[in-house]
């Protein structure tokens, strides 16, 4: 579902800095493929992929939990209509209790593809995992006893005592008729689905991305908001391993959300290709030796979705390519319109783009971006941010991270001196990374960082004004940046001013500790 320089001393700026890194079934109505029609005759059998539209509980609750914490690109109207209620003075004090409780839950669920969740796309934060469980439980009780074994006893009741109390305002504030909302807008979007003849689309999509084998099932659920169109809220939609979770608002247009699930949908086959075939991708980008092949990979995901569902999709069913952005944001509808003018043809035939996709890709972003290498809003589109593993404001950092560096995908990774969290960052080659953490844990980050290489360039950390931010582009191609800062306040403005860095210089200057070349 991520740069440039940043010259941050009162005293001098710091030239070239390299940055050494050590590097369930739930209940809802199932679409299956239907017979094509003439049109599609010479298109690609249909692969056999099923979407089931879940209307359950339990995702229901366990979004409005995300919302009341504030997670991004969850929508706030939900923890609005649930936490600030005029009929209820007690609101406030029950979601201060389900925030302490379910954050404290949440983070203790470790990620990785257990086979509790049978997810063959992989899942990369706690909150994505709790959703993809939740779409597979028909009740919240159901999502308990799945939930065991994943978090200690303690994190356990945590999380389920947040969920119910969660639940409990749902049924005080939102009423029986936001349940009978959710099956109707299920019943609908099955049909649309089936209408559209989305399972064809898919199958095309399988084809060009060369699956084997696909998810069997890809579950959708349609989240209610409890406010109506054209009120001004912003919706949101975004992938969970392998379903696909959308906001609606309460007299939305379904048909209208039907390329935003088929970008989703997109993003699932995407992440369903096998590790040979991803590896084999990632060494034809790795092979090209440019860092316009990083950033072209980097950007790749989002915009081959854009393309597909919110463009070519779209075409398909309305006749034409929208006029108007594809994508909220300006560098993936660009890239995403190149990627459809080169590959349309080809799509539409069913050819897999074959060996040299990775250099044409690379060549089309050249074209698209002649500056791309040195903006920091293309650079950090895919981030993993480590922190402390106690981080205040570490949800709101998020949002900035996001509105500032234009970050698409991102994982938390905590604290910097895991071995863990050292092993993800190297293991992601398509990944930047943002260490964010208060300067007299300054030490905390030698597993990423020379320190006494950064002391011998700035001083004492104690002498040096707050916000110190340090950034740079490596020969491997990645971007790696450094906040110190005491405050969420501070960290706020350091990710704003790396976001405003005109150039990212090389790193060439101080001995790289990548794997194998020892600490």
């Amino acid at each position: 579902m991520v740069g440039r320089m940043l010259g941050v001393l009162s005293r001098f700026t710091v030239g070239c800095l390299l940055v050494a890194v050590l590097c369930c079934k739930g209940q809802g109505t199932t679409v299956k493929p239907v017979a094509p029609k003439d049109a599609l005759a010479s298109q690609p059998a249909p692969v056999e992929l099923n979407i089931d539209v879940v209307a359950s509980e339990p995702i229901q609750v366990v979004y409005s939990l995300e919302s009341i914490l504030g997670l991004p690109v969850r929508t706030a109207a939900l923890a609005e209509a649930l936490c600030e209620p005029v009929s209820s003075s007690k609101g406030g004090d029950s979601c201060e209790e389900i925030r302490r409780r379910g954050g404290r839950g949440l983070r203790g669920l470790r990620v990785n593809n257990s086979s509790k969740i049978s997810s063959v796309v992989p899942i990369l934060n706690p909150e994505e995992r709790l959703e993809n469980l939740a779409v597979r439980s028909n009740s919240l009780e159901e999502l308990e006893s799945r939930l065991e074994g994943l978090i200690t006893p303690d994190e356990h009741d945590d999380l389920m005592e947040a969920l119910r109390g969660v639940r409990a305002l749902r049924q005080q504030h939102l009423g029986d008729d936001r349940k009978k909302r959710q099956e109707l807008v299920r019943d609908q979007f099955s049909t649309l689905l089936a209408e559209h003849r989305v399972t064809d689309f898919l199958a095309r999509v399988a084809r060009f991305f060369s699956l084997d084998s696909p998810p069997e099932t890809v579950r959708v659920a349609l989240v209610p908001v409890p406010v109506g169109k054209g009120s001004g809220v912003t919706t949101f939609a975004h992938q969970a391993g392998d379903a696909v979770i959308v906001e609606v608002l309460t007299n939305d247009n379904l048909e209208h959300r039907l390329s935003v699930v088929v970008h989703e949908l997109v993003h699932v086959l995407w992440f369903s290709r096998s590790k040979k075939a991803t590896q084999d991708l990632l060494s034809q980008f790795e092979a090209l030796g440019e860092s316009e092949a990083y950033l072209a990979r980097a950007l790749l995901n989002e915009a081959l979705a854009t393309a597909l569902g919110n463009g070519l999709f779209s075409s398909m069913t309305t006749g034409k390519v929208p006029k108007e952005p594809l994508y909220a944001d300006v560098y993936i509808d660009a890239f995403a319109r190149s990627l459809l003018t080169f590959y349309r043809n080809q799509f539409e035939a069913g050819t897999p783009p074959g060996p040299g996709f990775a250099k044409q890709v690379t060549q089309i972003f050249k074209a698209r971006f002649p500056n791309g290498i040195h903006d920091s809003r293309l650079v950090f589109r895919d981030l993993a941010l480590v922190v402390p593993e106690e981080s205040p404001g570490l949800n709101a950092l998020i949002v900035a991270v996001r509105r500032s560096l234009g970050t698409i995908a991102l994982q938390v990774l905590a604290p910097p001196q895991s071995e863990s969290t050292r092993a993800q960052v190297i293991g992601a080659p398509n990944r930047s990374a943002l260490i964010v953490i208060p300067p007299e844990q300054l030490e905390t980050i030698s597993a990423f960082f020379h320190v006494d290489l950064i002391r011998s360039l700035v001083g004492e950390v104690e002498d040096v004004s707050l916000p110190l931010v340090i950034s740079c582009r490596h020969k491997s191609g990645r971007w790696y940046a450094l906040i110190l800062a005491n405050q969420t306040k501070q960290a706020f403005v350091g990710v704003d001013r790396l976001a405003k860095t005109e150039h990212m210089p090389d790193c060439d200057v101080i001995p790289s500790l990548e794997p194998g070349s020892g600490r």
